[in-house]
């Protein structure tokens, strides 16, 4: 279960925990592209600080991931679909930290900020993991598949002369 103390540090979800948690749903509420990078990684330093000291292994996933978005935010170039994969994978263990909430303040708000993180997530291009695994088994829709690419033996019709 996950409990305010593994967040706060302490007995219970206290104000600047609740204000911290708002003004991050606020800000991916106004749209992820409004947010400057530096601001952005002052609220990846707040929500880092908070989740690497916590006891439970799902929340140090979320402070490494917090750590990676990070860094690419901090590099020369920003790749939108790289930062929104991180988005959308920070979004995803957000909702689980979520479910795992034994605090009946803390659920709620937590699964609303993982779907504010997925859904910026794809705004910025990372796919949904159900859509990725949908484009893999149906493949390009306009190129067809080779004998030797489903593993066959090539059709002596389709060699090359």
């Amino acid at each position: 279960m996950l409990t305010s103390s593994d967040i706060t540090g302490g007995s219970g979800l206290d104000d600047t925990y609740q204000r911290d948690l708002e003004n991050t749903s606020a800000a991916l509420e106004a749209g992820v592209t409004s947010l400057a990078p530096g601001t952005a990684i002052g609220v990846i330093d707040t929500w880092y600080g908070t989740l690497k000291n916590a006891e439970r292994d799902d929340l140090h996933a979320i402070a490494n991931l917090l750590a990676e978005l990070k860094d690419e935010l901090q590099s020369d170039r920003l790749d939108g679909p790289a930062i929104g994969s991180l988005l959308l994978r920070l979004g995803e263990q957000t909702t689980s930290a979520a479910a795992d909430a034994d605090d009946a303040r803390l659920s709620p708000k937590l699964e609303r900020l993982g779907t504010l993180l997925s859904r910026a997530g794809t705004t910025l291009g990372a796919e949904p993991v159900e859509a990725h695994q949908q484009n893999v088994l149906d493949g390009p829709a306009s190129a067809p598949v080779s004998q030797t690419e489903k593993g066959l033996a090539p059709d002596p019709d389709e060699r090359d002369s």
